[in-house]
């Protein structure tokens, strides 16, 4: 087998996981933005946009490894000339994104607690709603504690204890974890997780943008023997 060929296929190989790699990306970049809506809708900040360039990033690998494989497949040199261009316009969107989403990590954690605490103060159905939401799922209560229900004077809701209370909950029966805490580390570690898929995805880029051009240059020896 030729070296042509060799390098073709490695090529074509790496397409195919550059492709399955971007539904990937874009499948939990979509779940992110489904199971956080609710997160988004009270206390979104920046996290909104951040997910979205995640996803966009996903969908465009998609088709680009499309692109990809069709001018691998029909070795068009010309094809795979611009083909290997937008891959280097794509490194340089990748990087940067996931360079955004490191940075807005901290930035998006921090808007929390000015979000929620207003969210929190206006004490109407829908900040209810979506307190009840969060202390049920992430086992906690308030936004530090369930002092935030009794210095207030509000009645603590049953969200705050365990579903096997059959009573009104008590602030001594209380979750004793805050939401803020909950909602910054699951927020965190989602976002960190897709920063750091892309710049795995960073790294499989570099490889497919050295073979791409080996390819247009082995298919120009090829051509001319």
């Amino acid at each position: 087998m030729s070296g042509h060929f060799i390098v073709k296929f490695i090529f074509v190989l790496i397409n195919l996981i550059f492709l399955i790699s971007g539904i990937g990306l874009t499948i939990i970049a979509s779940i992110d933005l489904s199971s956080l809506d609710y997160v988004i809708d009270q206390v979104g900040g920046g996290i909104h946009p951040t997910l979205n360039l995640v996803l966009g990033v996903g969908i465009f690998i998609i088709v680009l490894s499309l692109l990809g494989l069709f001018a691998g497949c029909t070795e068009k040199s010309v094809l795979l000339t611009i083909f290997g261009v937008i891959l280097i316009i794509l490194l340089i969107l990748q990087f940067a994104a996931a360079v955004v989403t490191f940075v807005m990590t901290k930035s998006i954690v921090g808007e929390f607690q000015n979000e929620m605490n207003n969210t929190f103060y206006k004490n109407d159905s829908d900040s209810r709603h979506f307190f009840n939401k969060i202390q049920t799922q992430g086992k906690c209560c308030g936004i530090n504690n369930v002092s935030d229900y009794t210095n207030h004077n509000y009645s603590v809701p049953k969200s705050c204890c365990s579903k096997t209370q059959e009573n009104n909950c008590t602030a001594s029966e209380a979750y004793t974890k805050g939401c803020l805490d909950y909602l910054s580390t699951h927020v965190s570690w989602t976002l960190n997780i897709l920063a750091l898929v892309d710049i795995i995805f960073c790294v499989i880029n570099i490889v497919q943008i050295t073979f791409t051009f080996c390819l247009v240059k082995t298919l120009k020896a090829y051509i001319m023997v």
